[in-house]
């Protein structure tokens, strides 16, 4: 719930309101209380967007653990033909035999 102040400013509330009766049942009064919750509407929002971001830094780190380990296999790739280059004979598999 919001309300207007005076000064034309809006403020988020927590309203609250208990009636009371008499001993014969009829209503006697009225208390009603208004928090404001400006701070915590805050503090929602920051947490919203810290979640936000936290999911964006999450799927990057799983692009640069794949792209790492894209980069990891064609090294590998690379110095395999390399040894391969320098070798009389190749045994597939990993396993070199050089003279």
């Amino acid at each position: 719930m919001e309300i207007r102040h005076r000064d034309g400013k809006v403020i988020p509330v927590l309203y609250n309101a208990s009636i009371y009766r008499d001993t014969k049942g009829d209503i006697a009064g009225v208390f009603a209380a208004a928090r404001d919750i400006t701070k915590r509407k805050e503090a929602e929002e920051a947490l919203r967007k810290n979640e936000k971001l936290l999911a964006e830094v999450a799927a990057k780190n799983e692009e640069l653990d794949s792209f790492a380990e894209d980069i990891g296999d064609d090294i590998g790739d690379v110095a395999n033909l390399y040894n391969i280059s320098h070798q009389k004979s190749y045994i597939p598999h990993g396993r070199h035999v050089s003279s």
